[in-house]
C-alpha cells in the first residue's frame, strides 16, 4: 500500500548521495534561491526533474515513530499510517494535507529512524501511539518524484549532486510527502513524491 525502502547499507567513503541511497519506495511555498534541472532520467517517462531552494513553512504533524530493521518497512508503513489516522479521529482532529515519513538520519538495513504520519492544523498532544512532531521552517531543497517507487533511488542520486554541486549543507532530517499514490491512482505513472531537504 505504501512505498519502500530497498535493502541498501551505507559503502565505506560515502558522501551526500550515499547518504540518502536507500531511500527509495512508496505548505506554502516560495521560491529563495537558485533552481535548475536535476539531470538524468529521474521519471519513469525519463523525462528531467528540477530541484530548487524554497522557505518552509512551520508545520506540525502526528505520527508514528519507530527505529526498525529495512526489511519490516512495509509493515511499519501501513500500521504507522492507520495508527495515525486513528488517532487523528480519536482526537477529534483531521488530516490537513497528504501523509507524511520524516526520516532521521541515514537507513540501513540494521535500522531505519523513520516517524510516519500525517500533517495536523488542529491543537493535539502526543498518546501512548503517536508523537506530535514539528516540521521546521526556514530554507530547504525540494524535488518531485513522478512515477513508480521503483525509480526513486534515480531521483534521490539526482537531487543530491545537484545539493553538493550548489555546495548546500543538508540540516540532517528530512521527509517525503506521497502526494498522489497507488491507493488513489492504479497508475504508477501518475503517481507524485515531494522530497524536501532542510539546509542547515
Amino acid at each position: 500500500m505504501f512505498p519502500i525502502l530497498p535493502a541498501m547499507g551505507p559503502p565505506r567513503g560515502w558522501g551526500l548521495r550515499d547518504h540518502y541511497a536507500p531511500l527509495r519506495r512508496f505548505g506554502r511555498r516560495s521560491t529563495v534561491g537558485r533552481s535548475g534541472s536535476l539531470r538524468g532520467p529521474v521519471t519513469d517517462q525519463g523525462d528531467s526533474m528540477k530541484a530548487e531552494q524554497i522557505t518552509l513553512e512551520p508545520r506540525t504533524f502526528l505520527g508514528v515513530h519507530e527505529v526498525i530493521p529495512m526489511s519490516r518497512l512495509t509493515e511499519y508503513f501501513d500500521r504507522a499510517f492507520r495508527t495515525s489516522a486513528a488517532e487523528l479521529g480519536r482526537l477529534g482532529a483531521h488530516p490537513s494535507g497528504p501523509p507524511i515519513a520524516l526520516y532521521h538520519g541515514a537507513p540501513t538495513d540494521a535500522a531505519v529512524d523513520v516517524t510516519a504520519g500525517f500533517p495536523v492544523v488542529d491543537e493535539v498532544s502526543a498518546t501512548r501511539a503517536v508523537e506530535v512532531v514539528h516540521l521546521p521552517s526556514g530554507p530547504a531543497v525540494e524535488t518531485f518524484h513522478v512515477g513508480s517507487y521503483e525509480t526513486m533511488a534515480e531521483t534521490y542520486a539526482a537531487v543530491t549532486d545537484w545539493i553538493t554541486a550548489q555546495k548546500l549543507t543538508v540540516a540532517g532530517d528530512m521527509w517525503e510527502e506521497y502526494l498522489v499514490g497507488p491507493d488513489a491512482e492504479p497508475d504508477p505513472a501518475k503517481w507524485r513524491t515531494r522530497i524536501v531537504f532542510p539546509l542547515a
